[in-house]
C-alpha cells in the first residue's frame, strides 16, 4: 500500500505539472472543480490509513482558487478630460475639485503673449480676473508661466505652452482641469499691439516705489510716466528678478491701465479702440459686449473695489524636470486657499462712493470723437451708462447692469494666426527669490 501511495503521488504530482502548463484559459477553471481528483482522493486514503505524518501538505479539498490578472483600474485620473498623448516626467495629479465658484462670481482671462501679431506664441501673462457683477467688485489672480501642470490631450508641461500647443480651447481647459475654473469670456494680445495701445493712450503712469530704474531713468520718484516700448520693458524685463516680480509689475501696470481707461471719460474712445484692433486681438467679446461693461467697469475707478494678488512662492515648488526645465510645481492646498480669498473678497459687499458719479459724468459729457468709425451705425450714439435703481444695496447706489456676453465664436478661427512651434520646456527661465 505503501509503495502504492508514492507511485500515486508521483502521477498527481506529473498530472498537476502538465495541468498547470497547459494555456491560460485552462489553467483559470481546473481550480473552480475543488480539486477532486480520483488520484487525490485515493492520496489522502492512503495517508490516513498509514498513519504517515506530512507536516508540510494538507490535500483537503479546498476551494481556494489561482489568482487572476485584474483589469486596468478606470476611470484614469484625468476622467472627463482628455488623456495625455506625452509621456509623464512626473505624476499627473487628479482634477482640481476643491473648490467650486457660486454663481454669482464670473470669470475673464487675460492673456499677453509674447510674440508679434499675427504669431501664435506663449502666453508669458495668464490673469483670471474674478468678478461679481452685482456687487461690483473684482479680483485679480496672477498665475506665473513656468507653473507646471497637466495640460489635458497632451501631459505636463509649464502653463504657458497650453495656448501654443492646442489654441485657446486647450488653455480653457487646463485652467478648469488644475483651478476648477470655468472662464466666462477672455481676451488675448500680443505685445505690439501692447506698445501701440499705450501710445494711443498717451503714456501711463505706473506707481512702483520698487521699479529700479536703470535702462529708462528721469522718471520722478515712484511714479514712472511711461510710453509703449517702455511700458513692454517693464512688464517683461527678466534679468535678475523672477516670474513672481515680474506679475507684480504686470498688476501695477494693469492699475495704471484702468485708472487711464476710466477716468477723463477715455472710454468714449472705445469704437476707435474696437475698430483698431478687433483683426488683432483675440477674444469672445464684441463692441457691444464691451458696452455693456461699461457701468461696471466704471465702479472699478474705486480701487478698493479691486484686489490684486498672484500665485507666488507660498504657493509653488521650484523643480527641474530630468531634461533640466526650471518649473513650478503648484501646491493645491496652498494654491486653494488663494482661491478661497478671491471669492471672498468679491461676495463681501462694500458702500459705494460718489466717485463713480463723476467718472459718468466725465464719460457722458466727453464728446464723441470725430474719428470715430461709421462702419456700425447701429453703436453710433455713445451709450449713457446710466444703472437702474435697486433697493438692495446701500446708500442708494445703484445696481450694476449685468454684463452679458454674446457667446461669439473664437476670432482665432477667423483670423488665423501663424503658429510658432517652439513649445519646449528645455529652457530655464525661472529663478528664486
Amino acid at each position: 500500500m505503501f509503495r502504492t501511495a508514492i507511485l500515486t503521488s508521483l502521477l498527481t504530482i506529473f498530472l498537476s505539472g502538465c495541468l498547470f502548463n497547459m494555456s491560460p484559459q485552462v489553467a483559470t477553471e481546473i481550480p473552480q472543480s475543488g480539486w477532486t481528483s480520483t488520484a487525490t482522493a485515493e492520496l489522502t486514503a492512503s495517508i490516513a490509513t498509514e498513519n504517515i505524518e506530512q507536516p508540510h501538505q494538507s490535500h483537503t479539498p479546498t476551494n481556494t482558487s489561482i489568482p487572476t490578472q485584474t483589469a486596468t483600474p478606470t476611470p484614469p485620473a484625468w476622467a472627463g478630460f482628455p488623456g495625455p498623448t506625452q509621456a509623464a516626467d512626473t505624476q499627473i495629479p487628479p482634477p482640481f475639485t476643491d473648490i467650486a465658484l457660486p454663481s454669482e462670481v464670473k470669470v475673464s482671462l487675460l492673456l499677453g503673449t509674447d510674440t508679434f501679431n499675427p504669431i501664435i506664441g506663449r502666453t508669458d501673462t495668464i490673469i483670471l480676473l474674478f468678478y461679481n457683477p452685482q456687487l461690483a467688485k473684482a479680483s485679480f489672480l496672477s498665475i506665473p508661466r513656468d507653473l507646471y501642470v497637466y495640460v489635458p490631450g497632451f501631459g505636463m508641461n509649464r502653463i504657458n505652452q497650453a495656448y501654443p500647443l492646442g489654441g485657446i480651447d486647450t488653455l480653457l481647459l487646463t485652467l478648469e482641469y488644475n483651478f476648477n475654473v470655468h472662464v466666462d469670456n477672455w481676451m488675448l494680445i500680443h505685445i505690439n499691439d501692447f506698445v501701440a495701445f499705450v501710445d494711443d493712450l498717451g503714456g501711463v503712469d505706473v506707481y512702483d516705489p520698487q521699479y529700479n530704474i536703470d535702462e529708462y531713468d528721469g522718471n520722478p520718484p515712484e511714479y514712472h510716466h511711461m510710453q509703449g516700448h517702455e511700458a513692454l520693458w517693464y512688464v517683461r524685463k527678466r534679468e535678475g528678478t523672477s516670474d513672481i516680480d515680474r506679475n507684480r509689475r504686470q498688476q501695477e501696470m494693469i492699475r495704471a491701465l484702468m485708472r487711464k481707461i476710466l477716468w477723463g471719460g477715455n472710454l468714449v474712445h472705445l469704437p476707435a479702440w474696437y475698430a483698431k484692433y478687433n483683426e488683432s486681438f483675440r477674444s469672445n467679446l464684441n463692441l457691444i459686449d464691451l458696452f455693456n461693461f461699461i457701468p461696471l467697469a466704471l465702479n472699478f475707478g474705486d480701487t478698493e473695489r479691486l484686489q490684486f494678488d498672484q500665485i507666488s512662492w507660498d504657493e509653488v515648488t521650484s523643480w527641474r524636470t530630468p531634461s533640466g526645465a526650471a518649473v513650478l510645481l503648484p501646491e493645491r492646498e496652498a494654491i486653494l486657499w488663494k482661491l478661497q480669498k478671491a471669492m471672498s473678497f468679491v461676495l463681501a459687499p462694500q458702500p459705494y462712493k460718489d466717485l463713480v458719479n463723476t467718472l459718468e459724468a466725465q464719460l457722458t459729457s466727453s464728446p464723441i470723437p470725430t474719428g470715430t468709425p461709421t462702419s456700425t451705425p447701429t453703436l453710433s450714439p455713445t451709450p449713457t451708462p446710466t444703472p437702474t435703481p435697486s433697493d438692495t444695496l446701500s446708500e442708494g447706489r445703484p445696481t450694476i447692469i449685468t454684463s452679458t456676453a454674446s457667446p461669439n465664436p473664437s476670432r482665432t478661427d477667423i483670423h488665423p494666426e501663424i503658429t510658432q512651434t517652439s513649445t519646449s520646456t528645455s529652457e530655464s527661465e525661472t529663478q528664486e527669490p
